[in-house]
């Protein structure tokens, strides 16, 4: 009897460990520098450079941004394998972390996967309306598939509310027409 507390004892020590251990202040906030870094060198195509920024972050601390980084660097090599990867690990991580499943829609959109996109871009709407990318793709899909000017107007109205773009102001031009 004396001899199972101590066993009990050690056995929680043990399993507290298998939880993970806390990544460091210092290192959390050099893995979202690094994926601010990253994101500059993406929106520069500097494809290389932007990879090896996210991947540092993702050694520093496993955070989503990071490992979504990752998955858009290998969707724009191409490597659609790669990026469905780092995408769904992403959101594995934090599953509030929506930015991943609205890569992850237009990785299935440009698959041609046009429903899954449909379906991905609705959830990430749901827990983050103010999505003005998420919600201009959903626009352009919704266009696609039902030939609706009137509903895709309607999204890319509210998509320009959240995100003033250029791009989204352009789509509303065009349907405008």
């Amino acid at each position: 009897m004396g001899r199972g507390i101590p066993f009990l004892v050690v056995f929680l020590v043990l399993l507290g460990g298998c939880f993970g251990t806390k990544v460091p202040q210092h290192r959390l906030d050099r893995a979202h520098q690094l994926v601010d870094e990253g994101a500059k060198a993406l929106r520069a195509g500097k494809l290389d450079d932007a990879d090896a920024s996210f991947s540092m972050a993702d050694e520093l601390a496993a955070i989503p941004a990071a490992v979504d980084g990752r998955g858009c660097v290998a969707l724009l090599k191409g490597d659609w394998d790669k990026a469905e990867r780092f995408f769904i690990k992403a959101h594995t991580l934090d599953s509030e972390y929506t930015r991943a499943l609205g890569n992850l829609g237009l990785l299935r959109d440009l698959q041609g996967r046009k429903e899954e996109a449909k379906t991905l871009y609705s959830k990430v709407l749901t827990y983050d309306p103010d999505n003005g990318e998420v919600r201009n793709n959903l626009a352009v899909l919704e266009y696609e598939l039902k030939g609706s000017t009137l509903e895709a107007l309607q999204q890319l109205k509210k998509a320009d509310l959240s995100k003033n773009d250029g791009v989204i102001r352009s789509n509303i031009a065009l349907l405008s027409q």
